[in-house]
């Protein structure tokens, strides 16, 4: 068979719709939004379906470079500091989006001159810190700490 042609058989009858939509009415879905199809995105996929393994992998390498593309733009200086810290940053930007990180001026000073305990104590001390499993927060609070010792 040829898939190829298949491809764009289907990207023909379904169209492309990078968002959420409702396949019945093909309005985009919104928080909120009512359905009366299924959820659907890309070419006619069923969002209600379950992805696989490399499907759920695929996103979330997507979202990863995302988070490091918005990184190199906001935030240059990031891809100089310890590969801990470059992950921290990473897992923030992920949580919260580079607008939300760049709010957080108190951890971003001190990361920039190596005060890497200063960081995680900004960092623990924000209203994040209550927004997120404990868990998470005192591995990446961690992590900002780990750096302490090699920074002097």
């Amino acid at each position: 068979m040829n898939v190829d042609q298949l491809r764009r058989d289907l990207q023909q009858a379904e169209g492309v719709q990078s968002c959420l939509y409702d396949d019945a009415t093909g309005v985009r879905l919104t928080r909120g939004s009512t359905i009366q199809g299924y959820p659907t995105i890309g070419i006619g996929h069923r969002a209600d379906l379950p992805l696989s393994p490399a499907a759920i992998r695929f996103l979330l390498d997507e979202d990863i470079a995302a988070a490091m593309a918005d990184l190199d733009r906001h935030l240059p200086w990031w891809r100089r500091q310890p590969e801990p810290v470059q992950r921290a940053l990473c897992e923030l930007t992920f949580s919260m989006g580079v607008t939300g990180l760049v709010g957080f001026h108190d951890l971003l000073s001190a990361l920039q001159v190596g005060a890497y305990q200063i960081a995680a104590d900004a960092l623990g001390a924000s209203r994040w810190r209550t927004q997120v499993p404990d868990l998470r927060a005192r591995r990446i609070m961690a992590q900002l700490r780990g750096n302490a010792a090699e920074a002097e």
